[in-house]
């Protein structure tokens, strides 16, 4: 949600430093609670014998998320050359 809003913003072309730093701050406060709660989550939805391997993958995500995110984000906003 707050992802569609930075878009809206810099789509719009309203992006100002204040709200750019308002909707960080937001980003961060839903990531802070979404976060530990999605992990406890990964334990309910499976087996005890499968525990390792469902967080091994949902560490896997995350951390390619945050890998593959920001580059196809720099790659999006370059200016042809």
């Amino acid at each position: 949600m707050v992802g569609t809003a930075f878009a809206v913003v810099v789509a719009a072309g309203i992006d100002q430093i204040w709200l750019i730093f308002l909707l960080s701050v937001m980003a961060g406060t839903v990531n802070a609670f979404e976060s530990p709660a999605r992990r406890a989550f990964v334990t309910d939805l499976v087996g005890d014998d499968l525990i390792q391997n469902a967080t091994g993958l949902n560490s896997t995500v995350m951390t390619g998320a945050k890998v593959v995110g920001p580059a196809v984000a720099a790659c999006s906003s370059r200016e042809p050359a």
